[in-house]
């Protein structure tokens, strides 16, 4: 859902302020031409569409609710006030319909953030007998505008990501990842199925390691080579010759 908002998001914003814009011209020459004016059967239509009396009624509501809300009046009377009204109540009208079109909706968590946010302290029980009942609304009104807000909130947000262009081997690559299908299977096995009979001896240790030796084994990092040259070829000789010396003592006394 919001990857088609993403990639509609310029026009989608082009197409609100050009529908507010139109819908103000035509919407007031009109109620000039009938003084003010309008049945049931004369709303105006969107994409072609003739707006239904219920749905306009509905918006009507909800736009007064919102300037009771966001500003603590309710709207006047007056010829301004009344042209105001009727072009939020036809944006607002847009807006809804565009959020069905793009199956934008509100969840329970994110109304509920919003119903505190704005009655705070204010008590529930108290809302529709004191605020919404004088001035024709009922509960129902409310709960509804506040979902409806809570998804044009989103709506806009959606549509005001930035966004970029992109090859179409990156635009098919990624319809890919969120669009094809990918078919798996699984095949599970128990490796505690047969530990407990599995006979655990210092014979059968010894040879698992033994047999393996070459995963231990270190590779050479270093070779030596040498000759060895032996220390005693001639101490044999030389033992033999100063045994013959019988006045060994005075020759080593001398030096």
């Amino acid at each position: 859902m919001f990857g088609t908002i993403r990639k509609h998001s310029t026009w989608l914003w082009v197409v609100i302020i050009a529908f507010v814009s139109v819908s103000m011209v035509v919407f007031f020459t009109d109620s000039r031409m009938d003084g003010g004016s309008r049945g049931q059967s004369d709303l105006g239509s969107i994409n072609g569409r003739p707006i239904a009396h219920p749905e306009y009624l509905d918006a009507w509501n909800e736009v007064r609710l919102a300037q009771y809300l966001y500003t603590g009046k309710w709207p006047a009377n007056d010829e301004a006030s009344s042209r105001r009204l009727e072009s939020e109540t036809i944006s607002r009208v847009f807006l809804t319909q565009k959020m069905k079109e793009m199956d934008v909706k509100a969840s329970d968590k994110a109304v509920a953030l919003m119903i505190q946010e704005q009655l705070r302290d204010y008590p529930y029980a108290s809302l529709e007998k004191e605020i919404l009942q004088p001035n024709g609304l009922g509960i129902a009104d409310y709960e509804r505008f506040v979902r409806n807000e809570a998804g044009i909130r989103q709506l806009i947000a959606a549509a005001s990501v930035s966004s970029r262009l992109v090859v179409p081997s990156e635009a098919e690559s990624l319809w890919r990842k969120e669009n094809q299908e990918v078919s798996t299977q699984v095949a599970a096995f128990w490796t505690s199925n047969y530990i407990d009979k599995v006979v655990i001896t210092n014979g059968a240790i010894g040879s698992f390691f033994t047999n393996r030796m070459g995963f231990y084994r270190l590779p050479e990092r270093q070779t030596l080579s040498y000759i060895e040259f032996s220390a005693s070829n001639y101490l044999a000789d030389a033992d033999k010759k100063l045994s013959t010396l019988t006045n060994l003592n005075d020759i080593v006394s001398e030096y």
